[in-house]
């Protein structure tokens, strides 16, 4: 491995194309995905001159709406793609950040643009971020406030400085979700000037600040995030059970029900934005553990009604609960339990805690962090 570091540094040092080693060693590469290449074989004179004219007249404007239109947002896509990416970390400024955790699809050798996310090498492996200024730009940043050529860029909710009045406001600091401790970093001024074979982006390693990265180190463009599904379903009896709580939220519903099964419910509860039931099916037991995870909960719901589509929900529940219908419930004391499974995606084993109320019914004690 510290071989393996040293290469990667020297590469990154020398500023040169990755060796196929030391691709072949940070990437999983998966079959291409057929494309359909719809090409015209002639064209007349008269319109090459017309593009032509087009493009000079209008590269200034376009240059300029670049800084604040809107960009496209991350895909869901089955795993036929070109390449798919673990990053070690990802970086997405905007509404997608609760995707940062997923593996990724890129697609190489296409062009970057103002608030792209970027998939790159470091001396650790594979990294993203979100892009902030392209080649020649003169980028500047001032409490988290971009500017590009001293134009404001106004991309995935950036423009305005973060000072103490909404700095602590999920809604409104779109550097948020992207503090490394649990209170907000600080931001470290730069102003930097890429050169013709950089690009810069948002980097917090110790803080919200841009850095540069340069064309060796690009892997390519990030379109999507790898897309699963459930490995989980409610049986018959859960599915009854289900809608009978939706409707009525009687927890004695559950009585002598197994503890995966109530656990199965809560979670596709909350696949299905059923917030009312999953809060309902959550412990009533109050110690000081189930009450910090309930006092989160609450400070989380408006996060979730902001930026969790029920498709977003499903594909994320999908890869964190991969395998929890093989889960075995085991007894820990006579109030507390836990169910674990492994992992069918990554092998990983996974843990979460019961709490059995003074009814002898089995309730959820443990939330699916969002940030």
């Amino acid at each position: 491995m510290k071989e393996f570091k040293d290469k990667l540094k020297e590469e990154l040092r020398n500023e040169v194309p990755f060796t196929a080693d030391v691709k072949g060693r940070l990437m999983q590469v998966n079959p291409k995905r057929q494309r359909t290449n719809w090409q015209v074989h002639t064209i007349t004179v008269s319109a090459c001159v017309l593009l032509i004219f087009l493009f000079i007249t209008q590269l200034s404007p376009k240059s300029e709406q670049a800084l604040s239109s809107e960009v496209e947002p991350l895909s869901i896509i089955t795993a036929d793609s070109s390449k798919i990416i673990n990053p070690e970390y990802a970086f997405l400024l905007g509404n997608q950040w609760m995707l940062r955790g997923l593996p990724m699809i890129i697609e190489e050798n296409v062009p970057l643009n103002y608030g792209d996310y970027v998939a790159y090498y470091t001396v650790n492996g594979i990294a993203v971020s979100t892009v902030l200024g392209l080649a020649g730009d003169q980028v500047h940043m001032e409490q988290g406030q971009i500017s590009v050529n001293s134009k404001i860029l106004k991309v995935h909710g950036l423009g305005e400085k973060i000072d103490k009045n909404n700095q602590d406001d999920p809604l409104q600091n779109p550097y948020f979700f992207h503090n490394i401790s649990k209170v907000m970093d600080n931001f470290i001024n730069k102003e930097l000037l890429a050169k013709k074979s950089e690009l810069v982006i948002y980097d917090n390693q110790s803080g919200h600040t841009i850095t540069t990265i340069t064309d060796a180190q690009v892997i390519g463009k990030v379109v999507g995030v790898q897309n699963f599904k459930p490995t989980f379903s409610l049986n018959k009896d859960e599915k009854v059970l289900y809608d009978a709580f939706k409707e009525s939220l009687n927890i004695e519903l559950f009585k002598d029900v197994s503890p995966l099964s109530i656990a199965k419910i809560y979670i596709m509860a909350e696949m299905e934005l059923e917030y009312e039931m999953s809060c309902a099916l959550f412990t009533t037991v109050e110690d000081p553990s189930t009450k910090q995870i309930r006092q989160y909960n609450k400070k989380a719901q408006k996060i979730r009604e902001a930026y969790f589509t029920r498709e977003i929900q499903y594909l994320i529940s999908a890869y964190v609960f991969a395998g929890l219908e093989k889960g075995t419930f085991r007894e820990i004391n006579a109030t507390s339990g836990e169910i674990t499974y492994i992992s069918t995606i990554d092998g990983s084993e996974t843990s979460f805690n019961m709490r059995k109320n003074e009814d002898g019914i089995w309730q959820p004690a443990f939330s699916r962090a969002l940030y």
